[in-house]
Order: structure tokens, then C-alpha cells, then sequence
């Protein structure tokens, strides 16, 4: 019965948080992070098909490989998690309105349970959704029978699952760290800035 509140409560934190996080005008900037790179490849794809001839399958599939690495899996779901997570306790204490839940009869591993599965699922929606949309914007260009040749089982399709199991694995990753900061730093920038150096020294 006990567990049945405590889930109940989990949810009732976890519905209201996303509906905050996801209208949050301090968020745009995550959603638009997201999705340049939608831009780019929609850009790109426009102008070869203006100019009347695809590019190269071979390079174009390096291309998405060399920036999800190098800018969506390092800079752009970094900061993503950052600016999502660290507003989830940071952000009301900034606001004062980290009291509204304390008057609640409801303990504090709840609603940190709900703020985490919230900022989860607005970070996972955003960034696996946007790589899907990344990895059709670019091969819009190519004629269907060569996309469906490349989107086989064993091909397409699997490098496509394995870019958003990562995306995935990135968000939770970078969602515990970042939440932990807001909570248990005054400052949580700082550490923010030592695991983007980090990052950065890591060659894999």
C-alpha cells in the first residue's frame, strides 16, 4: 500500500515537472540545440537537390558520424542535460518556489525521483527524436530505393538504434551528474566546466 503512494506521488511530481520543463521559456535554447543540426542537414539536403545530383552516400554517412560525435554527443546534449537538470532543483531554489512541495505531505526522495524521471523524459524525447529526424533530413536526397537498400536490418537501421541507445545512455549519464551538482553545490558551474574539460580530453 505504502509502495502503491510513493509511485502514485512519483507520478503526480513526474506529470507536473514535464509539463513545467517542457514550457519553460529558460528552455528554448535546449530545443534549439537539439535541432540545428536538423537545419544543417536540411539545408544540405535542399541544396543538392536543387543542384540535381545527391552527394556521396559513403561521405555524407562519415559526415553525421564526425558531428554527433564531435558536436550532439559533446556539446549539444552536454549542455542540453545542463541547462535541464540543473534547473530542476537549482531553478526553484533560485525562484523561491521549492517550498510549494515541502508544504506537500510528501518526503524529499519522491519529489527528487519525479524531478529526475521529468527531466529524463524531456531530455530522451528531445535528443533521440531530434537524431531520427537528423538522420532522414539528411538522406532526404537520396532516391527511396538506395535509403531502403542502406536501412536494412544488419545497415541503417541498426547504426540509427545504436545512435539513440548513446543519445540515451548520454542523457542519463550527464542527467545524474548534473542534477547531484544543483543539489549538492552552491555553484554547480564549476563541475559543469571540469567534465566539459574532460570531455574534451577524451579521445573516444
Amino acid at each position: 500500500m505504502l509502495t502503491n503512494l510513493r509511485l502514485a506521488q512519483i507520478y503526480a511530481v513526474l506529470r507536473l515537472e514535464v509539463r513545467k520543463t517542457l514550457l519553460a521559456r529558460r528552455g528554448i535554447w535546449v530545443y534549439l540545440l537539439a535541432f540545428s543540426p536538423v537545419l544543417l542537414y536540411g539545408g544540405h539536403t535542399i541544396l543538392m537537390i536543387r543542384n540535381g545530383r545527391p552527394c556521396d552516400f559513403g561521405v555524407d554517412t562519415r559526415i553525421f558520424a564526425t558531428v554527433f560525435q564531435v558536436f550532439y554527443l559533446r556539446l549539444a546534449i552536454f549542455f542540453g542535460c545542463l541547462g535541464i537538470f540543473m534547473n530542476l532543483i537549482r531553478g526553484e531554489v533560485l525562484d523561491k518556489s521549492m517550498h510549494f512541495y515541502f508544504l506537500a505531505p510528501v518526503r524529499r526522495e519522491v519529489v527528487l525521483a519525479g524531478k529526475f524521471l521529468a527531466g529524463l523524459c524531456v531530455a530522451i524525447a528531445t535528443y533521440c527524436s531530434s537524431i531520427v529526424v537528423q538522420f532522414f533530413a539528411l538522406y532526404a536526397q537520396f532516391d527511396w530505393q538506395t535509403v531502403q537498400e542502406y536501412l536494412s536490418p544488419n545497415q541503417g537501421l541498426q547504426h540509427l538504434g545504436a545512435y539513440v541507445g548513446v543519445t540515451l545512455l548520454a542523457c542519463i549519464g550527464y542527467g545524474s551528474v548534473f542534477l547531484a551538482a544543483g543539489i549538492l553545490l552552491r555553484n554547480p558551474l564549476v563541475p559543469a566546466a571540469v567534465m566539459l574539460v574532460w570531455e574534451a580530453a577524451n579521445p573516444f
